[in-house]
């Protein structure tokens, strides 16, 4: 089964990113002319080497995680600490408990639970696998470019499009979208992203409204459907140097052209919320930053 993905059970369910740089100590002497292909790569070094220290042992914290599902019918909600820890024995590790179990005590099986047993369309467990799709050993599987300039949370922005290379293998290389990063430290801001099949429908609907808009579709031909879901994970944490989840959106909409060709008819939308970071081991500020090489 995937790390990242599997519907109505678990996957993906939010990004740690670690504080990276592209300072003086990154590029001690900038050209003066900065070619799009050498800033590409720029942000790709920056982004393995966070993914790195993301797989250091000396990372253990939990957080509290509240997860709403919203459909017509009406909203129900789920709340769980989500930890991550290393052991010496199982290496890195991730799980969630029952919601007021303290995640610093030893604990039963029966204190364990699963996003399947919430009863949810979709869920994201490992949101912190984003930043692999970013690493040096991903690049036979994806095609990256920048695709503009941008401002999110108030900082300036580096936007990166990636899309996996066919054939597609679950959990090596399923993915198409654009990661926001920060254009002085290199961490994710957010990231929105969609399954190749579902970037497939998006495309579909785009040329149905571009036909729409155009007026060259067939007043007498019917009407077309199109069910798109999309994955929004959004970066806004900042402690101890690092950027840490702190909501991810799942939407699928369903859109009739004509019709509701914009807003659609929402089939469901599961927000999942991150908050209350405790930290039992973790390097400093100083070690990430020299770590990567930069400077935040």
């Amino acid at each position: 089964m995937s790390p990242f993905w599997s519907p109505l059970s678990s996957v993906l369910s939010w990004v740690l990113l670690l504080a990276c740089g592209f300072g003086p100590a990154a590029v001690a002497s900038p050209p003066v002319s900065d070619s799009r292909d050498e800033t590409l790569q720029r942000y790709l070094r920056g982004l393995n080497e966070i993914a790195g220290l993301y797989r250091d042992n000396a990372l253990s914290f939990s957080c509290e995680e509240k997860i709403f599902n919203h459909t017509h019918y009406g909203r129900k909600s789920h709340r769980s600490f989500y930890v991550y820890r290393y052991d010496e024995e199982k290496g890195l590790s991730d799980f969630r408990l029952r919601y007021r179990f303290n995640p610093k005590k030893e604990f039963k099986p029966k204190d364990v639970v699963h996003l399947a047993d919430f009863d949810l369309p979709v869920a994201l467990s490992r949101a912190y696998s984003w930043i692999f799709i970013f690493e040096t050993d991903k690049k036979q599987g994806y095609r990256y470019e920048l695709a503009g300039e941008a401002e999110v949370f108030g900082r300036p922005a580096a936007m990166i499009r990636f899309e996996a290379i066919p054939p597609y293998v679950e959990g090596i290389n399923e993915w198409v979208g654009t990661a926001w990063i920060d254009a002085e430290s290199a961490q994710l801001l957010r990231v929105e992203a969609y399954r190749p099949d579902e970037y497939s429908k998006l495309q579909g609907l785009e040329r149905a409204r571009q036909a729409l808009a155009a007026g060259t579709r067939d007043e007498n031909a019917l009407p077309s459907y199109h069910s798109v879901e999309v994955i929004d994970t959004e970066f806004e944490v900042v402690q101890n140097g690092m950027r840490f989840p702190s909501e991810v959106r799942i939407e699928r909409r369903t859109y009739d052209v004509p019709g509701n060709a914009v807003r659609g008819h929402l089939h469901y939308l599961v927000r999942q919320k991150y908050f209350n970071y405790q930290f039992f081991h973790v390097r400093t500020a100083t070690e990430i930053e020299a770590a990567t090489g930069g400077s935040r």
